[in-house]
């Protein structure tokens, strides 16, 4: 159908597809071909990428605001109000809008605006993006004042004033010369992957999520994002039968008391630490993982600063290590796994990188599709370190200051609030190899889940199967090597 349509354009490209790679770009003129050509059957189009999950119909949605010739998704990181309406305008000069969720009028501008996007693409002299050809075509005298690529103001503070807004509703702007008219939709309804699985936006301002775009994330995350928030529906039973599974509690660092009167810099290096912290016990906890012959359950990480914490040094120290623009995003948050681990090298190459480690999800055990047997077969245990006293209930953690930051960075380790009692606990030695471990652990292998309550202390000595160089493949270093930045 698609060839067909297309006015007999090729197939869709095929290898190398990633990010502005020319089998990406030229996706943007197969796209434009099949738009072109279902405009001429005089029908109005709704355009969705693949990395989406739509919870609701769009259709009311968009018959509300029937004066927008196109309605389109944006890559804005908060919202500019907090109703269901549409986005201020402005958003259009300090953002790019997304077209992977966008719907497109049939008419007679609409299909010469469709041409010149084509004509765009086609130019010989330069390979095109087909988002960046729609922002700047869209751009064509809309806005009265115009930025300077020098200007030295924050690019998400300047306040763009349109040429002309409709008289029916002035959040739909006039654009490409005066010639189609766009309005853009609410993030916070359809949400960007910032919004979404970073912000959670939806979930404080309560507004009716229709759909999920996973940008903002590198590829092969995004359907371990959409499993994580329990989205991605296509795993087959299997893949939540698991015979044999190990969780952990994760010690995480309470922050300074003057926490929110830290600046960019020492928030970053409070963050730094707190992520080393859980990495160490994740580290630990997917040796014995290997060792055990298990499957790790993921714990859930928890982030001070966001992911891309250095660009709010290089743009407005003042969001203190939020994503730009994202006044709103709250700090501390649960933060993908993806923004600490590359998830990509847990459980490939086992000859490169030594012992595979299979993992699932964090929610894995909240999600409806596990079996209930594995619910219910959970044995919670703690590890005995020789001369370690009882474990204190969780609001009796004793404090342990970081040795790591100055005094007025550090923070406290907490243990996160445990929801049942401890079954059983196991004296263990403070290093322990891995045939110990199995040893001692053997009459509790029945259990499909083992539940250690502190990984952040014992360490499989002379460990085989577990190797180093898979936590330094699997880990990001190049955000944490940024650390020294901040010194």
């Amino acid at each position: 159908m698609y060839n067909n349509l297309a006015n007999g354009a090729v197939g869709m490209p095929e290898g190398d597809l990633a990010f502005l790679s020319p089998g990406f770009l030229s996706i943007g003129l197969h796209k434009l071909a099949l738009i072109r050509t279902i405009l001429e059957y005089k029908v109005d189009l709704v355009c969705s990428d693949v990395d989406t999950v739509w919870l609701q119909n769009p259709l009311p949605y968009f018959a509300r605001v029937p004066e927008a010739n196109i309605l389109v998704s944006s890559d804005a990181t908060a919202p500019t109000h907090d109703d269901e309406g549409l986005e201020d305008p402005q958003v259009i000069g300090r953002h790019d809008l997304n077209i992977g969720i966008m719907m497109l009028r049939c008419s007679k501008n609409m299909t010469l605006f469709v041409d010149a996007w084509q004509q765009q693409l086609q130019r010989k002299d330069a390979q095109h993006w087909d988002q960046g050809e729609f922002n700047a075509l869209l751009r064509i005298n809309m806005f009265k004042n115009h930025f300077s690529w020098w200007d030295q103001t924050d690019p998400w503070d300047r306040v763009y004033k349109p040429k002309a807004t409709v008289a029916q509703n002035k959040r739909v702007v006039w654009a490409y010369d005066h010639s189609v008219t766009v309005g853009v939709l609410p993030v916070s309804m359809f949400a960007n992957g910032h919004i979404f699985f970073v912000q959670k936006l939806y979930e404080k301002l309560k507004s009716p999520l229709h759909v999920v775009h996973a940008n903002f994330i590198g590829g092969g995350f995004k359907r371990h994002r959409f499993r994580e928030t329990q989205l991605w529906l296509y795993d087959k039973p299997a893949y939540y039968n698991v015979d044999h599974m190990l969780s952990f509690d994760i010690r995480t660092l309470q922050p300074p008391a003057n926490w929110l009167h830290l600046n960019t810099r020492h928030r970053v290096q409070f963050h730094l630490e707190n992520i080393g912290t859980q990495l160490q016990q994740f580290w630990n906890a997917a040796a014995a993982a290997v060792a055990l012959n298990r499957t790790l359950i993921l714990p859930q990480f928890t982030c001070y600063c966001d992911e891309l914490w250095y660009w709010s040094l290089e743009v407005n120290p003042a969001y203190k290590c939020r994503y730009v623009g994202a006044r709103n995003q709250t700090l501390p948050f649960q933060c993908p796994h993806d923004m600490v681990v590359n998830l990509l090298q847990l459980d490939d190459v086992p000859a490169k990188f030594g012992a595979a480690v299979k993992y699932r999800e964090s929610t894995f055990m909240d999600n409806p599709r596990t079996p209930q047997a594995i619910k219910d077969d959970v044995l919670r245990i703690r590890l005995q370190l020789p001369d370690q006293l009882p474990e204190p209930l969780p609001d009796q953690v004793p404090v342990q200051a970081s040795q790591h930051l100055p005094e007025h960075l550090r923070g406290q380790r907490q243990l996160q609030q445990m929801t049942e009692p401890i079954v059983t606990q196991i004296p263990v030695s403070w290093t322990v190899t891995e045939n110990e471990l199995r040893d001692t652990l053997s009459q509790h292998q029945s259990h499909r889940v083992l539940h250690m309550t502190d990984m952040g202390h014992v360490i499989l000595k002379s460990y085989r199967g577990w190797d180093r160089r898979r936590s330094h493949a699997s880990l990001d270093c190049w955000r944490f090597l940024l650390f020294a930045s901040v010194h």
